[in-house]
């Protein structure tokens, strides 16, 4: 095995605010990426433990006609009542960074020296202390909502996702590294294989 320390890169930021984007980046740069998200969305598939135990505690009402969660269905649940979201975090959340774990292991035994995990609720979650370097993907709120409205939220959805999760602008004062996703493309691709490089 490998004894090289492995250096954890934990992207976070708000809905909407390029963490995807900014993760993609660290691929294009040669460092492996985690991406929650994905995992979630793995999770919630039918016939999942995750998704059996979301239906036993939130009802069938909250399947499609196919059988799988209607996802729309239940987040408007869930953010609009704290209790509810709390139910499914603990339901969620030991899973993925479960999932998290035994990736980051995998990559560590690969002799892998830096990966980049994209955990949405860093902070919200107390996980910081299980990476090494923060990144924050920055966007102000008002950029958040309009690309929110553009995937088809209402207002007050997207207004309702955002508040749920700690401000981006408390994030970026604790972050080791903020990116801000309004720049072009061009410019966080350079910032990115720049930052990557000092830490190899």
């Amino acid at each position: 095995m490998n004894k090289r320390r492995l250096t954890v890169i934990g992207i976070t930021g708000g809905i909407a605010s390029g963490k995807s984007t900014l993760l993609g980046y660290f691929q294009s740069a040669g460092v492996p990426g985690i991406d929650c998200d994905r995992i979630v969305h793995q999770m919630l598939r039918r016939g999942t433990r995750v998704y059996s135990e979301i239906v036993a505690v939130f009802g069938e009402g909250y399947l499609d006609r196919r059988g799988e969660l209607d996802r729309r269905r239940l987040g408007r649940t869930v953010f609009s009542d704290r209790s509810a979201r709390r139910k499914l975090e603990r339901i969620v959340h030991p899973a993925v960074f479960a999932s998290i774990a035994r990736q980051t292991v995998a990559y560590r035994r690969r002799g892998y020296r830096v990966i980049a995990v994209d955990i949405p609720l860093l902070f919200e979650t107390r996980s910081a202390r299980g990476v090494d370097v923060i990144a924050v993907a920055y966007v102000p709120r008002a950029v958040q909502v309009r690309r929110l409205r553009q995937r088809g939220w209402t207002v007050s959805e997207a207004l309702a996702r955002i508040r749920a999760q700690w401000s981006l602008d408390w994030k970026r004062r604790h972050a080791d590294k903020v990116f801000d996703m309004r720049r072009s493309l061009r410019q966080i691709r350079w910032e990115v294989r720049q930052w990557v490089r000092k830490m190899k």
